[in-house]
């Protein structure tokens, strides 16, 4: 298979794609956003330089925490970080409307402005709220700047008519500028190292998958409301409220449609459907199409989506072979094909696996090269049992051994000395090609499609089966879909057991007392240090 054969409508990312953290350049334009504001609230002018520091001041909040957000959320929006993305897209547009208030109010008067400017930040204020209460789902470092910003926005409605609020204002402002500068630095870093270094990005305050909801037994039907009399134009909508709803709405989804190209074909379509739509509906507000028109040019439109839509739905061709979970006899051919040196996606205990045998040195240059991974980012291996890594005999201490035992098998991988012993494990020639020069990290799952696999290859050189730098497969469609042209086949089984890889804890020195971490995945940090201290425990009573 060539390289640069595009897959699901994704090229090969650009090596600096690898590190991209658009996240962190969306943080930046907020921080010197609120920096500004806090500044404006805090530090009083006189007259003479009133004017040209809100007009300096509004400019620079049109420009950077208006257009260049935008361009962060587009960003976010193509690393499929859709929370991230709509939040650099809502703020946006409050710093360009702060920017341009600060600019107008030279103009008309602070009187005139605040009762115009009062209601949108009402509706910016619920945005925030909504964002934050999602954001509690994703990580721990976007929560403080979502909160800062809304109450940074509650004050700064107040302060409209009381002098006093600004202040407060001005101090949450602060808060995002502290909270926001860390969470570059965390996404700098991991986006650097791909690694979490520090901690708040892994991990979220509330785990979804907790969250149980009672179930009610009463099965009563909702009351019809009465919508008789009901007349939406009385509301006092006119003609030209008609017509700026129409414009905004073609504006808005014209934006979305924009992101919605790196989407699938059928969305895509859906999107372009939708557009047509707005550009009937804004030339029918302005009368430049008779009002019996508009329904057969829908009608048209509609019938040619369902058309494209009927048969995007029709079964896909598989672009490699797949194999059963379920079945024996489909294990030992896909153990074959591995056996001949080619790679195949596989599930485990956490998200879906690219593996090679660690038998075919080869195997691990084409994980390396179908997922796009950098050279520097060393490949575990994966063994079946602890029996198996018994026999190789490895040098470890006893505190190594009980805490191998309390924690396999599992979502933890090791990382460990290399040695000798790594070629009675069945490692051979593939010693060098896999981890780093002295370490090499290793994983046994608690899967057992993995387990019976390996106990037929051998031990297995793993990585996520993702393209680098893109979000964990979590079902075998996504790596066919993703990947499927360049794999020798997949092991389907259905949806993942985690939505996250496992948890790398870096025990090289763990003769000292002390372990580490290259990642924080499935397996939270305190229950690996539960487990390292019930280790260390264990080996000082005996």
């Amino acid at each position: 298979m060539e390289k640069n054969t595009r897959i699901s409508g994704r090229g090969e990312p650009h090596a600096s794609i690898l590190y991209a953290e658009p996240g962190a350049l969306g943080l930046i334009t907020n921080i010197m956003s609120a920096l500004i504001v806090a500044l404006r609230n805090i530090i009083e002018t006189d007259n003479s330089y009133r004017i040209s520091a809100n007009l300096i001041s509004g400019a620079h909040l049109i420009f950077i925490g208006g257009l260049i957000q935008i361009a962060a959320g587009f960003m976010s929006f193509r690393k499929n970080d859709h929370l991230t993305g709509t939040a650099f897209f809502v703020f946006s547009v409050v710093w360009f409307n702060q920017g341009l208030t600060m600019i107008l109010n030279e103009s008309y008067g602070d009187f005139e402005l605040k009762y115009s400017v009062l209601p949108s930040l009402v509706s910016y204020i619920l945005l925030a709220l909504i964002l934050f209460t999602c954001s509690l789902f994703v990580n721990f470092i976007m929560p403080p700047v979502l909160i800062a910003m809304t109450l940074s926005l509650i004050f700064e409605g107040i302060g409209l008519f009381y002098e006093w609020a600004k202040y407060v204002a001005a101090g949450f402002q602060l808060v995002i500028v502290l909270s926001a500068t860390y969470a570059v630095i965390v996404m700098t870093t991991k986006g650097i190292s791909q690694r979490y270094i520090l901690p708040g990005l892994g991990n979220a305050p509330i785990d979804p998958l907790l969250i149980q909801r009672k179930v009610s037994g009463k099965d009563d039907n909702e009351k019809k409301k009465n919508t008789r009399y009901a007349e939406p134009f009385g509301l006092g909508i006119d003609e030209t409220h008609f017509r700026r709803a129409a414009v905004l709405a073609l504006v808005l989804h014209t934006a979305s449609f924009l992101m919605s190209t790196t989407f699938s074909k059928i969305w895509t379509l859906f999107s372009v459907t939708l557009e047509i739509h707005c550009v009937i509906l804004v030339l029918e507000a302005f009368g430049k199409v008779p009002q019996y028109a508009i329904i057969p040019i829908a009608a048209v439109v509609d019938l040619n989506y369902i058309l494209f839509k009927a048969k995007e739905l029709d079964p896909p061709a598989r672009s490699c072979p797949l194999f059963q979970s379920r079945l024996t006899s489909d294990l030992i051919a896909a153990a074959n094909v591995l056996d001949k040196g080619h790679v195949i996606g596989i599930p485990s205990d956490t998200v879906y696996v690219l593996a090679g045998s660690c038998r075919r040195p080869e195997s691990v240059s084409k994980i390396y090269d179908i997922k796009g991974r950098p050279q520097e980012k060393p490949i575990c291996i994966c063994i079946s049992s602890l029996d198996q890594l018994k026999a190789s005999n490895p040098p470890f201490s006893p505190l190594m051994w009980r805490f191998i035992h309390i924690c396999y098998p599992g979502g933890i991988t090791f990382v460990v000395k290399k040695g000798d012993w790594l070629k009675d494990l069945g490692v051979g020639a593939t010693i060098d090609s896999v981890g780093t020069r002295n370490s090499l990290a290793i994983r046994i799952s608690d899967s057992s499609v993995l387990s019976y696999l390996i106990s037929i290859t051998g031990p297995l050189a793993i990585t996520s089966a993702n393209p680098s730098g893109e979000p964990d497969s979590t079902h075998h469609d996504t790596v066919i879909d993703t990947l499927g042209e360049k794999i020798a086949g997949v092991i389907c089984d259905d949806e993942s057991k985690e939505p996250v890889a496992s948890t790398v804890v870096n025990c090289v020195n763990i003769d000292e007392g002390e372990i580490s971490y290259f990642r924080i995945g499935c397996t939270p940090k305190k229950i690996v240090d539960s487990h390292f201290e019930k280790a260390k425990l264990q080996r000082d009573s005996s």
